[in-house]
């Protein structure tokens, strides 16, 4: 789809030992069939109004590459998806608001629909060709054609100015940088990538003790999406 970049925070030492799955989590891995329940509800820790800018700037600076997406943390436990495309819109200064865009997409106390809705949103209010990517689960074993195809895509509308907005399953334990004891279903937006690590930039609506921002490897970014109804990008 597009072309642009940006910078802010130095990339995590810790990205070796991020958020990938343990021996342990890896090798029952393939026993999680993705028992998608289609609600997407995460305990919250506040919530910011609507920011809008102008227009994406951009930053690229030792390997790091982002949009300046303007972040929110969503304000109850079931708007990660009117929050994550009210970021993805706001970086392009069309956003008509969370509560709107809850409105929009139909967001019910059980959370927003599939991706291709979410897609459908951000081809409407951005004018742009944003479509629905699917990876498949296939008992855990994601291809490396699926992880090569969605870095292209996350690098692709980084230059170009854009966010990816991602659909994640995570099994209890395996949620990026917070224990969460059950399987979340959740919305979150892509929105930089790392040349020199393979990783990429959440802008994470949960905002899981006060991280709203962090890096994961493109990988396990895949893992994540891998059987649910994709990402937008």
């Amino acid at each position: 789809m597009r072309a642009l970049t940006l910078r802010t925070a130095a990339v995590l030492a810790v990205v070796a030992a991020m958020v990938t799955p343990s021996a342990a989590a890896a090798a029952s891995a393939p026993a999680d069939t993705r028992p998608l329940t289609h609600t997407l509800s995460v305990p919250t820790t506040g919530g910011h109004g609507p920011v809008q800018v102008s227009s994406p700037g951009s930053v690229s600076v030792d390997g790091e590459h982002y949009v300046p997406t303007p972040y929110s943390a969503q304000p109850n436990g079931y708007y990660c998806g009117p929050t994550s495309v009210h970021m993805a819109l706001a970086l392009r200064g069309v956003s008509p608001g969370i509560t709107a865009l809850a409105r929009e997409l139909g967001t019910t106390t059980e959370g927003t629909g599939p991706t291709p809705i979410v897609a459908a949103a951000l081809r409407s209010h951005t004018g742009a060709p944003y479509e629905t990517t699917v990876i498949p689960w296939n008992g855990g074993a994601i291809s490396s054609t699926d992880i090569d195809r969605l870095w292209r895509n996350v690098v692709t509308d980084v230059d170009g100015g854009y966010a990816v907005v991602a659909y994640v399953y995570a099994p209890a334990h395996q949620y990026p940088y917070h224990d969460v004891a059950h399987p979340i279903e959740h919305y979150f937006v892509v929105d930089g990538y790392d040349t020199r690590y393979r990783t990429v930039r959440i802008s994470d609506p949960a905002d899981f003790d006060g991280r709203g921002r962090y890096w994961i490897p493109v990988d396990r970014l895949a893992y994540l999406v891998a059987g649910t109804p994709g990402y937008a990008w």
